[in-house]
């Protein structure tokens, strides 16, 4: 179920709450703003979102410059791009994952968390969170501090071939649980 933002808080473009699924496919979410989490996308309260083939880019919020997932969501991203976005006050510069996501033959890239003290310039796991990560590319995100690519606080799952390179400052290294197959 789809339910516009509230003013000044989540959600700069889909705020996806509990009730069915919200399915996007092949559309564009650029230059969306949220004072609070999740620039494009933020789910929340049981809410379920799938995107595929799209792109997610330029977008700004507090934490999880393009995506928030929160608050037993559930979502599951495909064939996407989540590029060019910023947390602009923490961490998740790309997306902030309190929640179980997956992520299939998706490129995370030149995404950012430059805020003193953040990480996650790609994407920041939560504790007791889970990402499924199939054949996807983490590459040229940037945070303040270690690490820039992946921080993974819960537990990433990875199938395929996947890719984690040219982070800053650093691909996975710094973060309190490994990221299978990314090294430095």
């Amino acid at each position: 179920m789809y339910t516009p933002p509230p003013a000044g808080g989540a959600a700069g473009a889909v705020h996806v709450v509990e009730g069915g699924p919200t399915d996007i496919d092949s559309s564009s979410f650029f230059y969306n703003y949220s004072q609070g989490g999740g620039g494009a996308f933020f789910t929340d309260f049981n809410g379920t979102l799938h995107v595929r083939r799209s792109t997610i880019a330029h977008n700004a919020s507090d934490f999880g410059g393009g995506l928030y997932a929160d608050n037993s969501s559930h979502t599951a991203i495909a064939d996407s791009r989540f590029r060019d976005n910023t947390a602009f006050a923490g961490d998740g510069g790309g997306i902030y994952q309190a929640e179980e996501l997956a992520l299939r033959r998706t490129v995370v890239s030149g995404n950012q968390a430059p805020t003193n003290g953040a990480t996650g310039g790609g994407i920041l796991i939560e504790a007791g969170n889970v990402l499924h990560l199939t054949d996807s590319k983490i590459t040229d995100n940037t945070s303040d501090t270690a690490p820039g690519g992946i921080d993974n606080n819960g537990t990433v799952n990875a199938f395929g071939t996947n890719t984690i390179v040219d982070n800053v400052p650093t691909n996975c290294d710094g973060s309190a649980n490994p990221v299978p197959g990314c090294f430095g």
